[in-house]
């Protein structure tokens, strides 16, 4: 009875982990190689690679001023609505 439980969890419990790292792996690698992509936008694989986005993003201090400001009133209200209905 208990060997045919750890075989189930023996082949499970990797499958689950392996299945659940893809889902987070593969969204991570994707905005990685997005991120770099100066090409045109959208089109996956990229057509070339390079880092004049972040040059751009730090040439430009209204890209980091406007990701701050989104990112606190996002917070803000997700606490209040949070609050709300807690």
């Amino acid at each position: 009875m208990f060997g045919d439980r750890r075989w189930t969890r023996l082949l499970v419990v990797p499958l689950i982990l392996c299945t659940v790292g893809l889902m987070v792996a593969y969204p991570v690698f994707f905005l990685v190689v997005e991120s770099l992509n100066t090409g045109e936008a959208g089109i996956f694989p990229p057509e070339s690679y390079g880092l004049a986005n972040f040059a751009d993003m730090i040439e430009d201090g209204r890209v980091l001023w406007n990701t701050a400001y989104v990112a606190g009133i996002s917070t803000v209200m997700a606490v209040l609505i949070g609050l709300v209905l807690a």
